[in-house]
């Protein structure tokens, strides 16, 4: 039933395998060198730390909390009448 979704999983797994292939042979060749000098880390580090030992804000900003409302799986419309149209008069 399912059958033509066949050729789309293995163009997908071949795709994945040449992905693979590729990235596995250009670590052995040494193509994926590692972009970040020492100094660029410690320059990084220099820069978190200073932007964490800023001191925080006292002014709070508040966020108004919504009311949680309990879901019970029904849905109840809220109607804009009272009674309904064909009520008989009490």
């Amino acid at each position: 039933m399912l059958f033509w979704l066949v050729p789309a999983g293995v163009a997908t797994v071949l795709a994945m395998a040449y992905a693979t292939w590729t990235g596995r042979k250009a670590r052995l060749d040494g193509e994926h060198e590692q972009r970040t000098s020492p100094r660029d880390d410690a320059t990084a580090r220099a820069r978190i730390g200073a932007a964490l030992a800023k001191p925080v804000s006292t002014r709070a900003r508040y966020v108004s909390r919504q009311p949680v409302e309990l879901g019970t799986g029904v849905v109840v419309r809220k109607s804009a009448r009272t009674k309904p149209v064909d009520a008989p008069p009490r």
